[in-house]
């Protein structure tokens, strides 16, 4: 059995790569989910139950 890895994105890729506009559905802007993303988030559930919304 093989697995395919994909390499994750250097630095310079991730500052230039366009995430799009939705967050885990929710469009929030290419900035904000860039942001999200950078910051370690990939879905909703990252974030702590508590976070008011």
């Amino acid at each position: 059995m093989t697995t395919d890895l994909i390499a994750p994105l250097t630095f310079a890729e991730a500052m230039t790569a366009d995430r799009g506009p939705t967050f885990d559905g929710i469009k929030i802007g290419r900035p904000a989910t860039g942001a999200l993303i950078d910051a370690g988030h990939s879905t909703l559930s990252d974030f702590p139950s508590d976070l008011d919304v």
